[in-house]
């Protein structure tokens, strides 16, 4: 998949369906979102095929209908949106997008403890490395 295959935010709306649910029709995909999206069976269907033209999904033809399903696990793929979106917006650096989201938002408990026990990883992995223990 090269960079112009990523997926747009409608696309990965219903990513996030075929992620959660496996196999599905178009209709079961159009009902799936159907409280957060009034998208009509042609525009899901076209989503579809599109996600399956980049690769990202597969499909089997059973009587009328194709089922489709992901090519691509979730973890993949979200990793790499997030190391494409740390390269274009932050040069590739960590540090300021960590900076950027402590200083923009409000962190909860869950998540200032979660930062927390990630500084303390790196700390660590750091010292090991300084040590020669890599």
């Amino acid at each position: 998949m090269t960079k112009a295959d990523t997926l747009s935010r409608a696309e990965l709306e219903v990513m996030k369906v075929l992620w959660k649910e496996g196999k599905c029709t178009v209709k079961d995909v159009q009902e799936a979102l159907s409280s957060k999206k009034s998208w009509g069976y042609t525009t899901v269907m076209t989503l579809l095929v599109r996600m399956f033209n980049k690769g990202y999904l597969k499909r089997e033809k059973v009587g009328m209908a194709y089922i489709y399903e992901p090519r691509v696990p979730e973890k993949n793929t979200i990793g790499k949106m997030v190391n494409e979106f740390i390269d274009r917006v932050f040069d590739g650096a960590l540090g300021p997008l960590v900076n950027y989201i402590v200083e923009s938002r409000e962190l909860n408990p869950k998540e200032m403890k979660t930062l927390k026990r990630l500084a303390i990883s790196l700390k660590k992995a750091g010292e090991k490395n300084d040590n020669g223990l890599s």
